[in-house]
């Protein structure tokens, strides 16, 4: 599907959601050890930090009510390294990766996000 039809479907505004993942993305590198993974998905950004555990730092995100992952949603339960990630030759990083998935409901509150995700970002 097309960037335009996928939005068309779940009812989001393209320009209002690849602008929160563009403001998303520049917090990310604000902080300075964190590599982003790039993709061409319209609603998801992973990055790898290059000391931290994954579940480490989901402790962070829970604790600020912000709800990422450190996979997809086909690996749910997973404590393996995304498989992705390692063909991508990214070897024990892949197990440092957390995967923010955006959508209708991150519009509405999109400033609140913005600030929980910077103080969170100051913590890691």
């Amino acid at each position: 599907l097309s960037l335009e039809r996928a939005l068309a479907e779940v009812d989001i505004d393209s320009s209002d959601l690849i602008e929160l993942k563009r403001k998303i993305i520049e917090l990310l590198k604000k902080s300075v050890p964190l590599k982003i993974i790039e993709n061409d998905s319209w609603n998801t950004i992973c990055f790898i930090h290059p000391t931290k555990k994954a579940d480490e730092m989901l402790i962070h995100f829970d604790l600020a009510g912000l709800c990422v992952s450190s996979g997809s949603a086909c690996s749910s339960g997973s404590i393996e390294a995304s498989q992705t990630l390692l063909d991508m030759g990214l070897g024990e990083l892949a197990k440092n990766s957390i995967r923010i998935s955006l959508g209708k409901r991150n519009l509405e509150q999109k400033d609140e996000l913005l600030k929980r995700l910077s103080l969170v970002l100051q913590k890691l």
